[in-house]
């Protein structure tokens, strides 16, 4: 039997955003989220363009190239650490270049995104 859930974009979202945030605290021990209902315009439409991205049918790593270019876009650049004054992440460099732990943030958020969206 095919189950659907019912779940909203906005949900969703906010779903993601905070695996990530949590994920980024706990696990690369990185404290550079506010929480969801604090998140800036940018960091909320940057997660609501990975969820379309996904029912686009992107991979996890597509998400990151996306990510990455509009990063660039508006100045960003690597960085060692995150530095949201500096605007510089160690995300920012191509998807083989990540470790497994950094791609994990990807592959987390596309998981969340096929569970609610489609069958299970």
């Amino acid at each position: 039997m095919i189950h659907t859930l019912s779940i909203s974009h906005d949900q969703c979202a906010a779903l993601c955003y905070e695996m990530n945030r949590m994920y980024s605290k706990h696990v690369m021990q990185e404290r550079t989220l506010l929480p969801w209902e604090y998140a800036d315009f940018e960091d909320r439409q940057g997660i609501l363009t990975a969820i379309d991205l996904v029912l686009d049918g992107k991979t996890p790593e597509d998400l990151h190239e996306s990510w990455l270019t509009v990063k660039m876009a508006r100045g960003w650049t690597y960085g060692a650490l995150y530095d949201l004054g500096q605007k510089t992440s160690p995300y920012l460099k191509p998807w083989t270049d990540l470790t497994d732990l950094q791609k994990a943030k990807d592959y987390l958020l596309y998981s969340i995104v096929m569970t609610f969206f489609l069958s299970i």
